[in-house]
């Protein structure tokens, strides 16, 4: 993780650009909801419930990468391009969960850090 993580940035913050602390509010609830979230990633996926997939994915990309956190964001957003694609198959489906799965990971992975 890098210094300028958002996670980090108010222990490596330079003296003359302190965070905004409204911003790092925003930036500890989005990590705290991102549990929620894998759960409603985990039980579509389980489900098979593309729409449900698509709205997380999308609201992830939407947020993600404003809150510092672009890996996420592009993981969200190649799953949502993934869902929207008309007349899936069985195999687009596979790569679907395979792609949720991913996401899933680097959320957990985020949960982790803080």
């Amino acid at each position: 993780m890098s210094p300028n993580h958002p996670t980090n940035r108010a222990s490596h913050q330079s003296p003359e650009k302190p965070i905004d602390p409204a911003f790092q509010e925003l930036v500890d609830y989005f990590l705290e909801e991102l549990p929620l979230r894998i759960q409603r990633l985990e039980q579509a996926a389980g489900e098979h419930d593309l729409e449900t997939i698509r709205t997380v994915a999308h609201q992830l990309k939407g947020c993600a990468a404003g809150y510092g956190f672009p890996e996420l964001g592009e993981q969200a957003a190649l799953i949502e391009g993934c869902v929207r694609v008309p007349d899936l198959q069985t195999v687009e489906i596979a790569k679907i969960r395979a792609g949720v799965n991913d996401l899933v990971a680097l959320c957990q992975s985020y949960c982790k850090r803080t």
